[in-house]
């Protein structure tokens, strides 16, 4: 690891003792937290982590993909890994923005218990944490289902 400059680190306001702990702590971080992506602990077991979360991963996005199909008002629906967004629209074949209709839909899940966030005007964002189970994917793709069909009715 090269050292900054002794003018860069004044700048910075970073005595070398302050940046030479640094450097050596971040590989220490960085360990620490590539140790917390492979195991999760429940108390009683460690759980691999990986192979439920790549399972997860792809049931989650079946699930979804198949939205745009089932619901009028879902345009897109795309994600990496476990951070998925599904873009709500007027219509799909013009792809007519819906910021009204994923306001909406935010506050009915909100009210039967699933936080979810949204991601620019007309998207929501699903971000579970790394620790998420089936049953509590299942739990949250259920409530969005059950929002999405009840806004479809509205509008209808």
């Amino acid at each position: 690891m090269a050292q900054p400059s002794r003018e860069s680190r004044a700048a910075a306001g970073i005595s070398r003792r302050c940046w030479l702990m640094a450097g050596l702590a971040i590989p220490l971080f960085r360990a620490r937290a590539a140790s917390n992506l492979t195991a999760t602990y429940d108390g009683d077991n460690l759980y691999p982590l990986a192979p439920s979360l790549h399972f997860l991963t792809g049931k989650v996005l079946d699930r979804l993909r198949d939205w745009p199909k089932r619901f009028r008002h879902v345009g897109d629906v795309r994600g990496l890994g476990l951070m998925i967004g599904f873009e709500l629209v007027h219509d799909q074949t013009t792809k007519d923005r819906a910021p009204e209709l994923r306001d909406r839909i935010q506050d009915l899940a909100f009210e039967r218990g699933l936080l979810v966030l949204g991601a620019g005007r007309n998207t929501i964002r699903l971000c579970p944490p790394l620790i998420i189970t089936r049953d509590q994917a299942d739990f949250a793709i259920d409530i969005l289902e059950a929002t999405l069909e009840e806004c479809q009715r509205q509008v209808a």
